[in-house]
């Protein structure tokens, strides 16, 4: 028989002995394990600390007074410090007076396996087309009705400044992790335990799974949407009892309920409109479809779908360079009374950049993209290029169909697919083509919802069937209730883009940032002042979701 092979062991913080007790309690998913569960004996395995919060860990451990002496003698190494740095006026490094290693306690100590086999081999060109593919998502069909809302000139401004803000916010996630990685911390919300405590730790979990559950309805909106019209494309190809049939492939609709009843009234089947309804039957039939894929245990098999995405944008961009072509340029900056008059400032300005903040947000998954990097020193250039390329494709699909719209602009929908009606090919195979990328994309959020969730509230990423099932479910109500209730994809954009964009994408990281700004002494005021507005204008553009007229 084979003799055993010993796991590389990587001790970062002073040598334990293998069958010492660890009793901390793993601070991320996935990722902990024992030396003795790994399962590969080529393995490596890393001892990390936790992000050290005596005051949240004292009242589990104030009965151990060698963990008390040690956590007295944490605080006198930060006195050290500060009294250093301010005698020295340098700043000096968090290695320099961190607690040695060899009084670390066993409570702070995680045992982190790495694969051997995991290696980057991602160069630039992946990393950008990662990120670009990772931030293409539903609200490209809401530019532009976003431009009609904000004004024309007002909003193609406004998407270069917020892809401009959302990239520069993302590249302080990036380094503020990166800086901090000697601590052994692998996602930004250990960074804001490390700063902000079990608050922090918190709130990033919270505000990250609030934008999941509303990414979640975005999409059942918009597969209701696109599962009601593929399925009336077929029906309207069927001859009418009284076999006549008319041709509307170039028409538009002004009013979106107008376009349903005309499309109906073709198919002259009574018990089409009672069983196929866009606000009341679809999003449930939707579930009977969907639900049975929800509750896998591994999304391994959907991840493979992700290529579905790139092939959507790329038709989006044909279509728009299709129709666009056929109908010419539409619009009028001057005269006030021309059907395709424009104006190029609206007081609706809030409307494009919620949806903006949610068509730039990558910032719950940039460095899980960034960590497979061949080349790290090249990960800001990457995210910079890839945040150009999707301004640049927001504005080429929005801008093109907006001016080339023939009817008033007043007419776009919040999806402007709803404009085109039912048996216009380009749209019947846009829709069709985003439905089959949604339906594999959507189980994939859930999940990631479902282990997030589990995990902080139970730590078991999968706590059995039951219960698995019942979150599920609920997360499907909570959908269909909007699909139902409030089907206004611009709106729901809005709300859940500024939401996203007040608390994870510009408050979190500019807070956090600030903080590590003062502990170092390197704060100055016209950086505070910044960050300060930067994130007092994300909590504006929240509130300001409440008053937009005309949603």
């Amino acid at each position: 028989s084979e003799i055993p092979v010993e796991p590389n062991i990587e001790v970062q913080s002073g040598v334990l002995d293998r069958n010492q007790e660890i009793r901390s309690k793993p601070p991320k998913l996935l990722v902990t394990s024992s030396p003795e569960s790994t399962s590969n004996p080529t393995d490596k395995v890393r001892r990390v600390r936790n992000p050290v919060q005596f005051h949240n860990y004292i009242q589990h451990v104030d009965s151990d007074p060698a963990v008390c002496a040690a956590i007295s003698r944490y605080k006198y190494y930060k006195y050290l410090e500060k009294i250093n740095a301010n005698q020295s006026d340098q700043p000096t490094s968090p290695l320099i007076f961190t607690m040695p290693d060899h009084v670390v306690p066993p409570q702070f100590i995680t045992i982190v396996s790495i694969s051997n086999k995991i290696e980057a081999k991602q160069g630039s060109l992946v990393t950008i087309f990662s990120l670009w593919n990772t931030m293409m998502g539903t609200s490209i069909l809401s530019i532009p009705w976003a431009l009609k809302m904000a004004g024309f000139a007002n909003g193609v401004v406004l998407l270069i400044l917020m892809a401009a803000l959302m990239c520069y916010s993302a590249y302080r996630i990036i380094s503020i992790t990166h800086g901090m990685a000697n601590y052994g911390y692998l996602d930004f919300s250990d960074v804001c335990q490390h700063y902000l405590g079990k608050f922090g730790l918190y709130t990033a979990i919270i505000c990250s799974l609030m934008s999941l559950v509303g990414g979640m309805i975005v999409y059942w909106i918009l597969m209701s949407n696109f599962l009601y019209n593929t399925v009336s494309f077929f029906a309207i190809l069927c001859p009418s009892n009284d076999n006549t049939t008319s041709n509307v492939t170039d028409q538009l609709s002004v009013n979106f309920e107008d376009l349903y009843t005309l499309s109906k009234s073709e198919i002259n089947v009574k018990v089409y409109n009672k069983i196929w309804d866009l606000t009341t039957t679809v999003p449930v039939f939707l579930l009977l479809l969907l639900f049975p894929l929800l509750n896998f245990k591994s999304p391994t098999f959907f991840t493979k779908f992700n290529s579905l995405a790139t092939i959507s944008v790329t038709y989006l961009m044909i279509f728009t360079v299709v129709k666009a072509t056929k109908w010419g340029v539409n619009i009028e900056f001057k005269d006030k009374f021309s059907e395709h008059y424009s104006p190029n400032i609206s007081s609706n300005l809030a409307a494009l950049t919620g949806i903006a903040a949610l068509a730039y947000f990558i910032h719950n998954c940039v460095l899980s993209i960034l960590r497979s990097h061949k080349k790290p020193e090249n990960g800001v250039r990457d995210l910079g290029i890839a945040f150009f390329l999707v301004c640049f494709t927001y504005i080429f699909i929005g801008v093109g169909l907006y001016i080339s719209f023939p009817l008033q602009k007043s007419c776009i929908q919040d999806n402007i697919l709803n404009n085109l009606p039912l048996d216009d090919n380009l749209a019947f195979a846009a829709r069709a083509c985003m439905l089959l990328q949604m339906v594999a994309v959507f189980p994939l959020l859930i999940y990631v919802f479902r282990v997030q969730f589990f995990h902080v509230v139970s730590g078991n990423i999968y706590p059995g069937v039951l219960k698995v099932v019942l979150m599920n479910l609920l997360m499907c109500a909570i959908s269909i209730l909007f699909a139902c209730f409030l089907p206004k994809i611009g709106k729901v954009i809005g709300f859940v883009g500024a939401f996203c964009g007040f608390s994870y994408a510009l408050g979190l990281p500019f807070l956090i940032h600030l903080i590590a700004l003062y502990e170092k002494h390197q704060l100055t005021w016209y950086s505070f002042t910044i960050h300060t507005f930067f994130i007092l204008l994300g909590f504006a553009n929240f509130i300001a979701q409440f008053f937009i007229s005309g949603h």
